[in-house]
């Protein structure tokens, strides 16, 4: 028998990861071409986001299955 916890969990999982690679490719090129005030600004945002997805990877971890 499948089961669907576990698939859910890895379908997160994927959906999260290229997210994450997702906004990495978006923020590289403009990275480049802004001034040092705005590249703070992104990569503050950059480090939110990557920790609200930590948080929620813990939290999923820590539910019995």
């Amino acid at each position: 028998m499948i089961n669907f916890f576990k698939l859910t969990i890895q379908f997160i999982y994927f959906f999260f990861v290229s997210l994450i690679g997702l906004i990495i490719t978006m923020t590289g090129p403009l990275l480049q071409k802004s001034n040092k005030r705005e590249n703070i600004l992104k990569l503050i945002l950059l480090s939110v986001i990557l920790t609200i997805t930590a948080l929620i990877f813990y939290q999923m971890l820590e539910q019995p299955v």
